[in-house]
């Protein structure tokens, strides 16, 4: 077993991504429906939505909510929003 004293690297979501980046690329990230896509792809996708939070002039310690249905854009958000230094708070759609 693990000793309760055993270190445990702490990483920020932003790291832990980029690491799944480099060691797990072509590999999935997420499933949804008919969808899949690859690591490397959710963190394209996360840089994208963070560069367009910047240029919003969204970025460090601001506040951004989502009001999604339940789908890879939670995650992508989630990263994405975590990349630029956001808070970020999810909501999701029930479905009608």
């Amino acid at each position: 077993g693990i000793s309760w004293d055993t270190p445990i690297e702490t990483l920020t979501l932003p790291a832990m991504l980029d690491r799944s980046v480099a060691r797990n690329a072509e590999r999935f990230a997420l499933s949804f429906r008919d969808r899949r896509m690859t690591y490397r792809d959710l963190g394209h996708a996360a840089d994208m939505f963070a560069a367009g939070l910047l240029n919003a002039g969204i970025g460090k310690d601001d506040a951004i909510g989502f009001y999604l249905p339940n789908s890879p854009h939670h995650v992508i958000g989630m990263f994405g929003a975590t990349r630029t230094g956001a808070r970020h708070l999810a909501s999701m759609v029930k479905a009608g």
